[in-house]
């Protein structure tokens, strides 16, 4: 019974049959120049990056070869202007104390004696005289 089934199930011409194992295919060359091709191209791209790297890294370096002397050329001015500052502000205290005492109140007399050589009415002046010898031996 099993016999004649199989026959009568046999294919037709134009039908192709499905066999339970496929036959392993070989790799064929052109697997091996796609990976060629992509190492390849992963080379290029890597070999780019790294271009850019250095190219980006050595513009830095330029600048900051430029940047550095004026940097310090900028500290040091910096500096003299900061001794300049403290000379000034030296000069503007010394300034203010001259001011406050010329306009004080209470120094106008002494101030008007220093300028003028005039002497305050109710002041009495003290002459010193040396002492005579006689006066010296008692």
């Amino acid at each position: 019974m099993n016999a004649p089934e199989r026959l009568s199930r046999a294919p037709h011409p134009g039908e192709v049959r499905a066999s339970p194992r496929r036959p392993r295919r070989r790799p064929s060359p052109q697997p091996r120049r796609r990976r060629n091709s992509r190492s390849w191209t992963s080379v290029l791209e890597t070999g780019l990056k790294l271009t850019v790297d250095v190219t980006v890294s050595l513009g830095a370096i330029a600048a900051l070869s430029q940047l550095v002397p004026s940097y310090t050329t900028s500290q040091d001015q910096l500096e003299q202007l900061h001794d300049e500052v403290e000379t000034t502000r030296s000069q503007v205290q010394g300034l203010q104390g001259q001011f406050s005492r010329y306009f004080d109140p209470t120094q106008v007399r002494t101030l008007i004696e220093e300028e003028t050589q005039r002497l305050d009415p109710q002041r009495r002046p003290i002459v010193w005289t040396e002492p005579v010898e006689e006066e010296v031996s008692r």
